[in-house]
């Protein structure tokens, strides 16, 4: 219809471009150009009347294959803009302030948060470490007043005693390991109730092994000091040793499993209290039995450290 005189002069290029959103795709014209369209217009040109989604073009307009006009991005609710530019300002002024760039600022929270968690696990560890050299350090005071005290062969026999003694303890390690599994677990999702069941569900099977033990110590120390091979002068003194260690053998395990389960409810501050409290007792102890006033030498060293056990 180009020959009609009302279409003669007229071209896309001289109606112009369309206007281009914002966010990419493309508006609609506004009223006051519509307006200057004039009907027998749009009749004779189908393209002025559809949808006004086009790429703008400075050649002929697209027929086909035309790209699909890019969605409006999501915006947010008003005030929930203002809230979010906001906090934005007063971050960056607050870096500006303390002449920080605001990586740096985040850098720096990060190095604070992983020291206060080395921090946190030293506050643990050492604790836990007292509580795992409160066996040696018993033993170590009762070497130190024998060895003072009643002389070279009384220290000789002492040895195979503590071997007999703490060695076959030591066979149980498993269950003190299994309480704190099974009462942390417990801790975490039950609170302390549950925690105090199922520590007395390990100590149901503990006592009874530890009584075993017990009687153990009273009828075969004999034998296990012929098996390890021990001198005869030297059977008396580390028979006498290990039996009366053995006699609260129950107490030294059920010890070591309350223990651990106060490790598994993150307080590591009481064990070694109570670790602290019995050195000073066998301290004291031997210092009573085996200097003065009495001198029992090594039957004296057992029963301080049996009665700092208990």
């Amino acid at each position: 219809n180009s020959s009609s005189p009302k279409l003669q002069g007229l071209t896309m290029q001289s109606l112009g471009p369309l206007p281009v959103a914002p966010w990419g795709g493309h508006a609609a014209r506004p009223p006051s150009l519509e307006l200057r369209r004039p009907p027998w217009l749009l009749q004779h040109v189908p393209q002025l009347s559809a949808p006004r989604h086009r790429q703008p073009s400075l050649g002929p307009p697209c027929r086909s294959g035309c790209p699909p006009a890019s969605p409006r991005p999501p915006t947010l609710p008003p005030s929930l803009r203002r809230r979010v530019n906001s906090a934005g300002t007063r971050g960056a002024a607050v870096s500006r302030r303390a002449g920080v760039p605001a990586d740096e600022e985040t850098n720096s929270e990060d190095d604070g948060v992983k020291q206060s968690s080395k921090l946190d696990l030293l506050k643990f560890a050492l604790p836990a470490l007292g509580i795992s050299l409160a066996g040696p350090i018993l033993s170590n005071i009762d070497n130190a007043f024998v060895g003072r005290l009643a002389g070279a062969s009384a220290l000789a026999s002492l040895s195979p005693g503590t071997v007999v003694a703490d060695n076959i303890l030591y066979l149980l390690v498993f269950l003190p390991r299994a309480t704190v599994g099974l009462v942390s677990r417990a801790f975490a999702t039950g609170g302390t109730d549950a925690a105090r069941g199922e520590l007395e569900r390990v100590l149901s099977v503990a006592l009874p092994i530890g009584l075993l033990l017990t009687l153990f110590y009273q009828t075969c120390t004999p034998w296990a000091l012929r098996a390890m091979g021990v001198a005869p002068e030297l059977l008396a003194d580390a028979g006498a040793y290990a039996r009366v260690r053995g006699l609260v053998t129950w107490a030294a395990l059920a010890q070591n499993i309350c223990l651990s389960a106060l490790l598994a409810t993150r307080d590591s501050v009481t064990p070694l209290k109570v670790v602290t409290i019995a050195a000073l007792v066998n301290l004291c102890g031997n210092f009573l039995l085996c200097a003065w006033p009495l001198r029992l030498g090594v039957a004296g060293a057992a029963a301080s450290t049996s009665v700092a056990t208990l």
